[in-house]
């Protein structure tokens, strides 16, 4: 059993900023519960597969020009209000692996990570100190994208482990970000995506200290999904991670990461 946050993204800007009535604040946060079991079906070969939770939480808000209502009249841009939604949903997925060990120093590998539909539900208000506007619940399907990996791992020496792994992910299954308002359509939103699947690759050096604890490092580049569209919401580009952390392995079946 494990825990991830597989994917994730927030971007936040002043109130009064020139395109506040596009974006102000846009988050999105996942967390995913991975179960898995391998089994070894030869010396040399080992497959394994687990089922996935994940949690998916959203909130957007942009600021609406209130004063061009008809309940209100007057100039627009005169009078603004900030409007949110914010919902969240859980949904579920598989993954499956394969290693193979090519010799004592050697291991390849190659995993997949299953796409996950989403269905938030949550509230969409524009909240104003003069109007009572209506709030309405709302709606929006969401497909987190499938993974699929290949790796290696190579035994530099007794103690150093020189690691890499690529994958591929199929950010195109994101064509658009829609609140479906479901009493009070008007306050229903639509942001075009129309994003390109992208490649990661990382490389990194462990380090065994001793039977008990293993440190890791890495360094990864990863590119932008945003092609022809890009929005102040999430105008995501190319990234540079850095990692560290360790393994811990309390006795002979179970470890921490």
């Amino acid at each position: 059993i494990n825990a991830t946050i597989p994917f994730g993204l927030s971007t936040k800007y002043d109130q009064n900023w020139v395109g506040r009535y596009h974006a102000i604040e846009s988050t999105i946060e996942t967390a995913n519960i991975n179960t898995s079991l391998s089994y070894k079906l030869t010396q040399d070969l080992s497959i394994g597969a687990g089922l996935q939770a994940q949690y998916l939480k959203a909130t957007l808000t942009k600021m609406v020009d209130v004063a061009s209502h008809p309940l209100v009249g007057g100039t627009p841009g005169t009078l603004d209000a900030l409007g949110k939604a914010k919902g969240d949903d859980w949904g579920y997925g598989y993954n499956l692996g394969l290693k193979y060990e090519v010799n004592d120093n050697l291991e390849v590998g190659v995993g997949y990570r299953s796409k996950i539909k989403h269905k938030l539900e949550g509230k969409t208000q524009i909240a104003s100190s003069t109007l009572g506007y209506p709030s309405s619940d709302f709606n929006s399907s969401i497909t987190t994208p499938e993974t699929l990996m290949f790796g290696f791992k190579y035994d530099l020496t007794n103690k150093l482990l020189l690691v890499q792994d690529t994958s591929w992910t199929r950010w195109s299954r994101l064509k658009s970000l829609d609140i479906n308002a479901i009493e009070t359509p008007s306050l229903s939103e639509s942001t075009e995506l129309e994003w390109k699947d992208t490649w990661k690759y990382a490389i990194g050096l462990n380090y065994k200290v001793n039977n008990k604890w293993l440190l890791r490092s890495g360094l990864a580049y990863e590119e932008g999904a945003v092609d022809k569209k890009r929005n102040p919401r999430l105008p995501t580009g190319d990234k540079i991670w850095t990692g560290a952390g360790f393994e811990y392995a309390m006795n002979d079946k179970t470890r921490i990461d």
